[in-house]
Parts: structure tokens; sequence; C-alpha cells
């Protein structure tokens, strides 16, 4: 393999954005370095850079010579290398990981040298395996090089979490004769702590207590004594043991825990402070199990909400597995749903003693609200749906408004429980009208971020999931497309092939992508993403508390960026 250094190299970049452009002049590169540490030299290493502040300061620093065009995001990795390179640097080498991707596995001395100096290699495209080993308390730094879109997906997240992390680009898309700035690597690799830095306040510590919730062992004690767990094995369960067995089960299995970790952040930065952000800070004993019961009994309440809308939307899949329905059955699938919703207000209700009655009282007003809003945003949709089933396009009434607000009664009032919940423990007093306004930015934008995810492309060039699609279910995407009278037509073609079944599966979601993209949706979509983000973040930032504004405006982050 050949480094690209050795070619003679342009500053050609025919076919890339300029979110994805590498320069191959190694001097170009060496300049948007040196710019980029100058440029934040200044900035507080206090809170993680904002996607906004990114963007931002590349822009400004690929302004300043016409060599630079087009290599913005090459400007924002430098950003953000140098924002971290201290903290990276402080980080011992066994507690790092090097994330590689398969076409530099087997690239001969990159592996052995990290190795040697104590990293622990992994070679993956994405970011769960690195989430999963931060999160096993084993690491805190990461380095990881990548293509450039890859890199944004990999480390867009584990940056906002407060992880330091590095990155080096790979010089060429593709997995066939490419490579990387191999002296920048070995460069980041023996980087060694020689100064003092600010640390950056990370919620990686709440983020391992909200998966040790989950945890069998501590579970067991949380749920006791209104659940006796068991380990035997199903068969041998009596039934009503069998229902009980399977709630926990699924309460357990996979998830992103957002909730529960927002109603546990939300607690602690408003009862303790920022200290609980420090790298490494022991926040166990700061948590009392009443809090636990709450931040449980909130993803219990999500978790039979996903139940059910499995069951009504007629989804076969859920964590990349067979929905509950399909496993044991409609009828059982439902009663396992609502046996959590009444363990939900269960958990609530037996900390009364704890917490304090009123302080129950308003968290349950909470939750019967946003659990009668999501009945009704869900029966809304379900009407939606019937209607598109049965009648043609040209007599659909569904307008993108009426999508936005059957999300906002999904989603934002249940993100809108989850805060107060915390709060309301921690006795923090928050304008509850800007906590609605907040969670109805962060929650119709979370739900638009799902439509998108419909019609990702794999790895094979193919639509990942296409669920909504396949079953015509209504969405802001699709009612954005029938207002464009020129895609009507090739709408209903798709609409009446899905009503009769007769469809080729892979054929009907190119066709509706194609159709959304002459319809400009996509377009429209990331714009209301970035409306909504916006819209958060300036609410956020309007809060004079400033870790209630930190904690919000890190949630419309870790949610809504793209």
């Amino acid at each position: 393999m050949t480094d690209a250094n050795d070619k003679e190299p342009t500053n050609d970049i025919a076919g890339k954005s300029e979110r994805y452009a590498v320069p191959l002049v190694p001097a170009v590169r060496a300049k948007l370095s040196a710019l980029a540490a100058s440029a934040i030299a200044d900035i507080s290493r206090e809170s993680p850079l904002s996607l906004f502040d990114l963007e931002r300061l590349a822009r400004e620093i690929v302004s300043t010579d016409p060599a630079f065009s087009g290599f913005n995001g090459y400007a924002m990795i430098c950003i953000n290398n140098e924002f971290w390179q201290d903290q990276f640097a402080a980080t011992p080498c066994n507690k790092r990981i090097l994330l590689l991707p398969r076409c530099l596995g087997d690239s001969g001395s990159i592996i052995p040298e990290a190795e040697k100096l104590g990293y622990h290699t992994l070679i993956a495209e994405g970011t769960p395996q690195v989430l999963e080993l931060l999160l096993s308390e084993k690491y805190e730094a990461v380095l990881g090089v990548a293509c450039m879109d890859s890199l944004e997906k990999a480390f867009s997240k584990v940056s906002l979490l407060g992880v330091p992390n590095m990155a080096v680009p790979l010089l060429a898309d593709g997995c066939v004769c490419t490579d990387t700035d191999r002296e920048t690597l070995h460069r980041l690799l023996n980087l060694r702590a020689h100064e003092q830095y600010q640390p950056t306040k990370t919620y990686l510590p709440m983020l391992r207590e909200t998966r040790e919730l989950f945890a069998p062992e501590n579970l067991a004690r949380i749920l006791d004594p209104d659940v006796q767990l068991t380990s035997d094995s199903m068969p041998s369960l009596e039934p009503a043991a069998k229902v009980e067995k399977t709630a926990i089960d699924w309460l357990e299995e996979d998830g992103k825990r957002l909730r529960p970790f927002i109603t546990l952040s939300a607690y602690m930065v408003s009862r303790h402070g920022d200290g609980v952000l420090e790298p490494g800070a022991e926040i166990v004993d700061l948590i009392p199990d009443s809090v636990r019961s709450v931040s449980l009994a909130i993803e219990a309440l999500h978790k039979a909400s996903l139940v059910h809308d499995d069951i009504e939307d007629n989804d076969p899949v859920r964590y990349g597995k067979e929905t509950l329905h399909l496993r044991h059955g409609i009828p059982f699938a439902i009663n396992t749903g609502d046996y959590l919703v009444g363990l939900g207000y269960r958990l609530i209700a037996r900390e009364a003693s704890s917490l304090g009655a009123r302080c129950i009282s308003d968290i349950i007003e909470h939750l019967s609200n946003a659990h009668l809003k999501l009945c009704k945003g869900q029966g809304a949709e379900l009407l939606w749906w019937r209607l598109n089933r049965e009648k043609s396009v040209d007599q659909f009434i569904m307008k993108p408004i009426d999508a936005l607000s059957v999300y906002a009664a999904k989603t934002a009032s249940a993100f809108e429980t989850a805060i107060y919940s915390g709060l309301r423990m921690g006795e923090c007093n928050l304008d509850i009208k800007m906590l609605k306004s907040f969670s109805r930015a962060v929650g119709v934008g979370f739900q638009i971020i799902n439509d998108l995810k419909d019609f990702e492309i794999n790895g094979a060039g193919e639509i990942k999931n296409g669920f909504d699609t396949l079953s015509m279910r209504p969405t802001l995407l699709y009612a954005f497309a029938i207002e464009d009278e020129a895609c009507r037509d090739s709408i209903e073609k798709c609409r009446s092939a899905v009503i009769s079944g007769s469809f080729n599966q892979s054929e009907l979601l190119s066709s509706m992508r194609d159709i959304y993209e002459r319809a400009g949706v996509f377009v429209k979509a990331e714009s209301l993403i970035n409306k909504y983000s916006k819209r958060a973040l300036a609410l956020a930032n309007e809060v004079t508390d400033k870790n209630i504004s930190r904690l919000l405006s890190f949630l419309a982050e870790i949610i809504l960026r793209r």
C-alpha cells in the first residue's frame, strides 16, 4: 500500500461535497491545523463545541485562503482535534481506543504500534461498539481513522458526550488503494500530557449509571417487592409469572435508554450541580433508589407504548429482533404492555414516603397528561392511516401541519415528562411554558429524523428499513410529497400496489425514494430539523440556571444532531 504523501498531490475535490473532501497536499493540512489551533486558543473547554460553533469556525478558517476552498469538513476535524488534544494526551494509552476501518485493519504497522503502547484496537465503521466500550468504564478516549462521512457519524455524539476524541481521515474514499496521514496518526498515537488542562464536562458517568439501572441485579433490587424476578426457564413458570417475566425481559432488552437517562441527569444536575459532570465523577451514591425507581418507571411506560405501537403499526422488527407480538401473539403482547403501564405507575406511587406526596402527585399528573396525549396522537395517526388506505391520493387531505401535530402529541410530551420528573425530584423550578416549547421542538425534530431513517441506505446501496413506506403509513414525508401535484399520480400507483399487495419491496421503496427526491421532500425535512434544533438551543440558552441550560443544550444536540 502506497502512502498518499509519497504521491504527487493535488487539491482536486471533484465529486465530493465540501463536508467530506480531504486535502491531499501535506502543507495544506498543516496550515489548516495551525489555523484551527489559533481559532480555539481562547475558547473555554468547559463544554464540548456545538455543531454550529464547529461549522462557524470552519467557515472562518476556510475563507482565509483560496487554497482551502472545499475543505470545510476537514477544517472541522482540525478544530475538534485541537479542542480535545490536551485531554486526550492526559488519558493513559491503556484507557484509549483506536478505531480503524476494515480497509486499514491489515495495513501492517498501525495495530502493532498501537497495541504496544497499550491501546485497545477496534476494527469497525460506526459508534455502537465504541459506545459499548466507553460505557464499560475501561476506556476514556477515542482515536479514530475513517473516511470523512464515517468520522462524522462515529464521532459526532461521542464528542457531545464529553469524551476526548481525535480523528485522522482517510485520504481517499473507498476501500481500495486508500491510506491515511501516517505521520499525523503516529503523532496522535504517542501524545502524552505535559501541562495542565481544563477538563470538559461529560455526561458519560450519567450514561453509565443509566445502563447499570437495567443490570439484572439492580432491577431485582429496585423492583422488589412488587416484582418477584426468577431465573427459571420460561416453560417451568406459572402462567401469571410468565407475564411478569416477559414484561421484565422486554424492559431489559436493548433500546437507547434515553428517557431514564434524561430523568437521572435532570435530577443530578438540579440537585448536585455540575460537579457530577466532571470526568470520572463518582455519582453512584448520590442517586437515591427513589430516583432510580422513577427513572425506571419512565422507561417502563415508554416500553409499554412501543409494544402497543408495534401491534397497531404491524411492525415486524424492534431492536433488530422480532417484535413482541410476533414472538408471543397479539393478545399476550397487549397484556404485557398493559402490565408495564401498571408497573410504571406503581414504581412512582410507592415513592410518596421518600419523595413526598406532593412531588409524586405532580409527576403522576405530568405522566398521565403525557399518556393521554400519546394515545390521542397515536389514534390520530391510525385514523389518517386508515383514510390513506381507503381514499385515493387526490382525496386524502392530510397536510404537513397535521403530521407535525401528531408528532408533537406522540413524542414531545414524553420528553417533557422525563425532564420534568428529574427536575421535580431535584426541587428545581423551571418555566413550564418554556419546557413545553423546548420539548415540542426536540420531540417533533426527533420524529422527523425517524422518518428520514426509513430511507437510509445500507452498504449494499439498498434502503435499510422502509417499514412506514411498505405499509403506506402517512408521515410528514408523505404529506410533503402529496402537496406536489406533479407527484400524485406516481404516489397513487405505489399506494394502490401496497393495498393490493402486488409490489416488489425493493422496487417500491426505490420508486418512493425517487418521488420524494423529485418533490424535494428530504430537503424540506432536513430544513425543519435544522429549524427545530436552533429553536431548542435558543430556548435552552434562555434558561438562567447554567446547569439546566447546559443539560437542555446537550439534549437538543444529542437528539437532533444529524
